[in-house]
């Protein structure tokens, strides 16, 4: 069997974890069109707009509960093992709002929602890079943006169109499935080592590499993980030496510049935020973003082990920069009553689908590759958990933030640092950032 049965398996292995981005996915977009079928009355509880603002934000609370102890998981029971066990937590949130139809239930399956995306998005990074070879480490990467994509696609497309309880019925599928796939693909081979489990290590390697000449890279493996498990990782060692000082911040900074951008708010609010009676109804507005987002996401797949992370990212920051510059103008514009803007409804649609043209190419996924390559063995459980408490964190803020700062100062008041922020990641990204295209753990290790 040749390389290219080898990387088959990589890319099955990959796209079957990385399904758990699909459901944190689907968790995503699923208040998008549930928030219209609310305004409609087309759900079996009424929610006021506060209540429509926890429903949201709650989701991210789930999340910074979750990732800690997701990271202390990963190092005991393995990437694998954890991802399959923690999925109980997305068929739960799914059958509560499928059978109870009280506000506390809604809220309680919004957190474990939350918390299944935390543990998620902590254990997959790791699990994809540990599998992959150099070449091809970055594109596998990229698989985890795209299933996230896609769930929220699921949502967005199916959610209009059928009733509330039978979306959360079919949505509950789908963690039923992943568990059952998740038996078809190894561990990853550094945590069979770290385990003193060589034999096992070996065949994972076996099937992923198809090829019996493993060891070599076997060897690797063993030195680097004895090198890194010397000592134990604790919070202190993240800030004790340059090196891992380096990398915890470009991968906060990184994960910062990801949400801030505006990304978790345009997931939640885009039905809502696109002018009334214009070319695109809200829900469709939505689902063309989340396409423009698939398309330019299966894109970025081919590129980032191309021309590297750096310029990507600095691409990406560059677009969003312009797109959020104009929904600022734009809601500045609207919040003046005395101008008429019916002429120029086009503007933010415009504006929406530049963003979801920009963001997959470095924004949405460099983060998590930067999460997976940057840290040694013995810190990478505990620096994923923290990176996934950020994200949650700041996704919180801006969601929860969002209808009151609109309310309150306008719409645009959440553009304009979503422009900011991502104006300050051009320099970031060109200034900053470690390249680490086609290298391999150790060596980036070594370049720190």
């Amino acid at each position: 069997m040749g390389q290219n049965s080898a990387h088959l398996r990589q890319w099955t292995a990959a796209s079957i974890a990385s399904m758990s981005l699909l459901m944190t996915g689907m968790f995503l977009g699923w208040p998008s069109p549930t928030i219209s079928k609310l305004h409609a009355g087309k759900t079996p509880l009424a929610l006021t707009g506060t209540e429509v603002s926890w429903m949201v934000s709650l989701l991210y609370v789930g999340s910074v509960i979750s990732p800690l102890p997701g990271g202390v998981l990963m190092d005991r029971w393995g990437r694998h093992a954890s991802l399959r066990a923690c999925s109980i937590l997305a068929l739960a949130s799914w059958l509560l709002l499928a059978f109870r139809t009280d506000v506390i239930s809604l809220y309680i399956s919004r957190i474990l929602g939350g918390m299944w995306g935390g543990i998620s998005y902590c254990i997959t990074p790791v699990y994809l890079c540990e599998i992959a070879e150099p070449r091809i480490r970055g594109a596998l990467n990229t698989v985890f943006t795209l299933m996230v994509y896609l769930g929220i696609m699921f949502e967005y497309c199916i959610g209009p169109f059928i009733p509330y309880t039978l979306l959360s019925l079919l949505s509950a599928c789908v963690p039923l499935l992943y568990f059952l796939l998740m038996f078809t693909i190894p561990e990853s081979p550094y945590f069979f080592v770290m385990k003193d489990k060589t034999r096992e290590a070996r065949e994972a390697l076996l099937w992923l590499r198809c090829t019996e000449e493993v060891e070599e890279e076997l060897e690797a493996i063993s030195k680097a993980v004895a090198s890194d498990m010397k000592n134990k990782g604790r919070v202190q060692d993240l800030v004790r030496t340059p090196a891992a000082r380096r990398a915890l911040f470009m991968t906060e900074v990184a994960a910062f510049l990801q949400r801030m951008s505006g990304s978790s708010v345009m997931m939640a609010y885009i039905s809502s935020s696109v002018p009334q009676n214009g070319a695109l109804s809200g829900d469709q507005c939505a689902v063309v973003l989340c396409c423009l987002w698939l398309v330019f996401g299966v894109w970025s797949t081919f590129l980032v082990d191309r021309l590297g992370r750096r310029p990507l990212l600095g691409f990406s920051c560059i677009g969003c920069t312009l797109a959020t510059g104009g929904l600022t103008v734009w809601f500045l514009l609207t919040s003046d009553p005395s101008l008429d803007l019916n002429s120029y409804k086009i503007v933010p649609l415009v504006c929406f689908a530049l963003y979801a043209l920009f963001f997959p190419f470095g924004l949405a996924c460099i983060p998590s590759i930067l999460q997976g390559e940057l840290f040694p063995t013995n810190l990478k459980g505990l620096a994923s958990g923290i990176t996934a408490i950020v994200v949650a964190a700041l996704s919180f803020i801006s969601n929860k933030l969002y209808q009151p700062l609109s309310e309150t100062w306008g719409t645009y008041t959440n553009y304009l640092y979503f422009t900011v922020c991502s104006a300050y990641g051009i320099y970031f990204a060109l200034g900053t950032l470690l390249e680490t295209r086609n290298k391999t753990l150790q060596e980036i290790q070594q370049e720190l």
